[in-house]
């Protein structure tokens, strides 16, 4: 709830028939953010109703702005980071490396609830931008940090301040090892999971620290590291090696087997048998009870042991007499998970994000459209939203800075003069 909201002042936002009318509706952030770690949790808040307005350097803005392929290449408009990342924000274009333009930001911040960024600390501390400066000029607002390794402490750290992209987060978590190829060559996946999912860490941080503050704690510093979030995300075999100082294979489930793809007559098959139940049914299903009577195979990990030597053999010599679609058919009639293997332009894919609304199509001006991911969280309370467009670098300037702060336009022809805003 924003602080005006807490005052009994509603803003337009709090309407139901605004276009801001989801849950989060009177929720005010600001974001300095860039690439996916940063842009894609104020999307999300965006999403369900928040008012985001993303700062970006005049002239500049966001890396992703200018990053190919774009929907029009002649024109280099509609970069595929715009329309995945910077939809339902609002922009201003705002030099906050400036002192002038710094006391803009600093007025901004008193009447935000949050604000969000995955500038690097000692960036954001250079700038001036830090939690406690901000958190002095607004004690009820929140500070999200998104980093590779932290906000900085008084322990010592294995990591140091160093750039964090998604793939060294990947290399140094244990994941890209995790996905090796059969030659022990550590293998990226292509998923930017660790933007993705730290991110997502920091949105559900921002949601606990406002329910906290609201219930009249104080305002908390969301500090959300890259490592941090890809070592739960690797939690199992980490977790595993605690227990018996074993490193897991690779490409194949820790505990569990047949679990993964086989290959069949005409294609793969997807199957995960997880426990002893399903693995009597998987079993019964390709008419191998002998398999289910071994003392040496009756537990996932004794199967994970002989996965390549005896489980592959096994399933693949069954699976040659069927096509994938017979074979699927069998395994779950014997009610054992399988699954065809499925890519983003498989027709029953696309059908089913369409019909929960995941996915839709993004209108864009000059008749331009294309299909998008939106939001996967649903709420009985709130109608699947339309996807708003993304905005141009400080298209909402002017109109942020009025609504914000009450600027007139002689103010707002100053700073623009002076290049403070874009």
């Amino acid at each position: 709830m924003s602080n005006a909201a807490r005052d009994g002042k509603p803003r337009p936002a709090d309407d139901p028939t605004s276009p801001r009318s989801g849950p989060l509706r009177g929720m005010r952030v600001l974001s300095i953010d860039n690439y996916f770690a940063g842009n894609y949790g104020p999307q999300l808040l965006a999403m369900h109703g928040a008012e985001v307005i993303k700062i970006e350097q005049p002239g500049s803005g966001d890396p992703l702005r200018t990053d190919a392929p774009y929907l029009d290449a002649t024109n280099k408009a509609y970069a595929h980071g715009v329309v995945r990342l910077m939809r339902d924000k609002s922009s201003l274009a705002l030099d906050v490396r400036s002192e002038a333009g710094r006391q803009v930001f600093y007025r901004l911040v008193k009447e935000a609830d949050v604000f969000w960024t995955n500038l690097r600390p000692t960036a954001a501390a250079r700038l001036g931008i830090g939690p406690d400066i901000l958190q002095a000029l607004n004690a009820e607002l929140v500070y999200a940090s998104v980093s590779g390794f932290g906000l900085p402490s008084d322990v010592p750290a294995q990591f140091g301040d160093e750039p964090a992209f998604d793939i060294i987060i990947q290399a140094l978590t244990g994941l890209m090892s995790r996905n090796a190829d059969p030659d022990g060559t550590p293998a990226y996946s292509g998923l930017a999971v660790a933007d993705q999912a730290t991110s997502l860490f920091a949105a559900f941080g921002v949601m606990m620290a406002l329910y906290a503050r609201d219930r009249g704690d104080a305002a908390a510093v969301v500090d959300v590291a890259m490592v941090d979030s890809m070592l739960a995300f690797n939690e199992k075999t980490f977790t595993l090696f605690s227990m018996d100082g074993v490193v897991r294979p690779p490409r194949i489930s820790a505990t569990n087997s047949p679990f993964g793809a086989y290959r069949g007559q005409d294609g793969y098959v997807v199957i995960g048998v997880g426990g002893a139940i399903l693995w009597e049914r998987f079993c019964r299903a390709i008419g191998r009870t002998d398999l289910h009577e071994r003392a040496d195979l009756d537990t996932g990990i004794k199967r994970v042991a002989v996965e390549n030597t005896i489980i592959r053999p096994a399933v693949e010599q069954w699976l040659a007499a069927y096509t994938v679609e017979e074979a699927g058919r069998i395994l779950l009639e014997h009610q054992v998970p399988a699954s065809p293997i499925l890519d983003v332009d498989h027709p029953r894919l696309r059908a089913q994000g369409a019909l929960r609304g995941v996915t839709a199509e993004l209108e864009l001006p000059d008749d331009r459209s294309l299909t998008i991911v939106q939001s996967p969280v649903r709420l009985s309370t709130q109608q699947v939203p339309k996807p708003g467009r993304p905005h141009d670098l400080g298209e909402d300037s002017d109109a942020v800075l009025r609504d914000w702060l009450k600027m007139d336009d002689d103010e707002l022809r100053r700073l623009r003069d002076q290049g403070i805003i874009g």
